[in-house]
């Protein structure tokens, strides 16, 4: 596993800054595409390392939330509006929207109950303005940026060679730290939201 890692930092570092941008192109589509944002993120925290892969991938989901916010404005329409229809989070979200707008915006993005990649599509179909969505957006989904690239950053140093007893300690303490901040931030905005399951 430290070996492919190797080899893929090495490319990119070959690259130069068009790695970058590749990785940024492929995050997008990915994310574009409904597949788990949060492995591109955890990987360019292993990568490129905690500091500049939160960056690149924070970057990286706006761009994919922009671009899907408006191709459901300007194509998807219909479609994202059906499988809102389905959804009772969204649908309790949509609700919440008039009176709260961007702030809804925000907690739902701090919410494990939809995916970042479909809730991209489904505030396309909302009233919320368009700068109120990506202001909200672009806050609201750093924290959890920063936890999967702490995580990538992470377990690559786990990977990558013989600690001691207090590296391991202090590794290990951040990883379960990282987890709680993530569950604690993930319960509060279910319970602002007044929304359950579904």
């Amino acid at each position: 596993m430290i070996d492919w890692l190797e080899r893929m930092e090495s490319a990119f570092e070959g690259l130069g800054p068009l790695g970058y941008l590749l990785f940024a192109i492929a995050y997008v589509l990915w994310a574009l595409v409904l597949l788990p944002e949060s492995i591109f993120t955890i990987l360019a925290g292993a990568l490129l390392g905690m500091l500049w892969g939160t960056v690149v991938a924070w970057i990286s989901a706006v761009v994919a939330a922009v671009s899907a916010f408006e191709l459901t404005r300007v194509a998807l329409r219909k479609r994202v509006e059906k499988a809102v229809e389905k959804n009772a989070w969204l649908k309790a979200v949509n609700r919440a929207l008039p009176k709260e707008g961007w702030k809804v915006v925000a907690l739902a993005r701090l919410s494990p109950l939809v995916p970042f990649g479909l809730q991209n599509y489904f505030f396309g179909v909302t009233k919320v303005s368009r700068r109120g969505y990506i202001g909200a957006t672009a806050i609201a989904i750093l924290p959890g940026t920063f936890i999967y690239a702490f995580l990538g950053a992470t377990g690559r140093a786990l990977l990558g060679g013989e600690k001691g007893p207090l590296e391991w300690s202090l590794l290990g303490a951040g990883v379960v730290a990282t987890i709680v901040l993530s569950l604690f931030l993930g319960r509060l905005a279910k319970k602002r939201l007044n929304i359950g399951g579904g």
